[in-house]
């Protein structure tokens, strides 16, 4: 196995609490990475996972080199090592795992978080770690997780309640949190979220920032017009769907469908080069630009499998689906099936099959609509 299948193993034995298979798995690879070196002259080596991980990590850190992503991912070994060694009692060991983490990685929500879990018996450090984090954290399961985690470092069961309520805005899928949360209301009468007022006079006596981050919306802002005067609307709008997703501003929305309007002018091109001279490259840039331009497909069933169809003047191509959800109803009053999932790792996972799967993202959202109907004229049912 090479490198980062090893991580694969590692992480199913992990899974099943196996930590001595883990370890015999990570000692041969601890040669290897102790001797990887992070940076020289003309570089800063790094193993990050999402684009907008090195974006804002440039940005904030007021980076001059260049950074090269290795690609053997040292930073989830290290982090995989360093939980390891937590889960075994090690606590020294795995601080020190998940400092290398962080070196490879340093913008890892994941592993920033697992660190802090080193500091609880030390409330002031955890306070200050978790704090830390914000300044990162660029998805909101993230920041409901830091101030939940700020929640345990009060005595007094309103600081907690504000900060438990301000995880549940950011994010009310947490498991039990509503329950706990009902149970603070029987002991402070705090029966809802309080006034924004109120809730920011108490987090600033106890030097609680406002999430999220002032300077980091700024950076997503400021990468969404960066990828676009590239003319890169692909990474453009990923900065700047991360930042709505953030702060649902209008203005924010307002850019997105701009920027989507300004993509969908090359997805006709694309779809006729594609038609003409199909190819697997192809085959994945129209995928992806599916996945982006929020398209309604409405699917067929053909032997128990559904479809989308492409059409083009040089000729048509059936999509098999893979669905995660839905059946509802199109805008044109028919029910058809509906997914909704991020395919540009599963288009490449399976270019090489015959199709490849389509996707649809908020399909009734109203900005869209203008741009579905002309798409429409491309995209339709046989």
């Amino acid at each position: 196995m090479n490198f980062n299948q090893t991580l694969l193993q590692i992480q199913k034995e992990l899974d099943q609490q196996n930590l001595q298979a883990c370890l015999d798995l990570m000692e041969p690879l601890f040669e290897e990475a102790d001797q990887e070196k992070y940076e020289d002259e003309e570089y800063e080596y790094h193993t990050f996972e999402e684009p907008v991980q090195e974006f804002i990590y440039t940005v904030k850190n007021q980076k001059t080199k260049k950074m090269n992503n290795v690609a053997n991912n040292y930073g989830h070994f290290y982090k995989l090592a360093g939980i390891v060694e937590y889960q075994l009692g090690n606590k020294s060991v795995a601080a020190a795992n998940f400092k290398e983490s962080l070196k490879w990685n340093p913008t890892d929500l994941e592993t920033r978080l697992l660190e802090t879990e080193l500091y609880r018996n030390d409330l002031e450090k955890y306070k200050e770690k978790n704090l830390e984090i914000l300044e990162y954290a660029y998805k909101r399961d993230f920041i409901a997780q830091i101030y939940l985690n700020l929640a345990e470092c009060f005595e007094d069961d309103v600081t907690k309640a504000y900060c438990m309520y301000y995880a549940h805005f950011f994010d009310r899928t947490i498991p039990g949190l509503e329950d706990v949360l009902m149970e603070l209301a029987e002991k402070t009468g705090i029966k809802d979220y309080p006034p924004e007022e109120e809730l920011m006079k108490l987090f600033k006596a106890y030097g609680i920032p406002k999430a999220p981050d002032q300077e980091l919306m700024s950076i997503l802002f400021n990468m969404g017009l960066e990828f676009e005067s590239r003319k890169n609307y692909q990474m453009s709008l990923y900065g700047l769907n991360l930042l709505y997703d953030l702060n649902h501003d209008i203005d924010v929305l307002k850019k997105i469908k701009v920027v989507k309007e300004e993509l969908g002018q090359g997805f006709y091109p694309l779809c006729e080069s594609f038609f003409k001279e199909p190819s697997q490259e192809k085959y994945v840039q129209v995928i992806e630009m599916l996945s982006y331009l929020d398209v309604l497909v409405p699917v067929k069933k053909e032997n128990d499998r559904e479809f989308v169809i492409l059409r083009g003047q040089n000729g048509e191509i059936a999509i098999p689906v893979f669905y995660e959800i839905a059946q509802t109803q199109s805008m044109f009053g028919e029910d058809v099936l509906l997914e909704r999932m991020d395919l540009r790792e599963l288009a490449r996972s399976v270019a090489k099959e015959e199709g490849l799967a389509a996707l649809v993202y908020n399909p009734f959202s109203p900005n869209n609509l203008t741009l579905r109907k002309d798409v429409l004229n491309y995209i339709s049912r046989r």
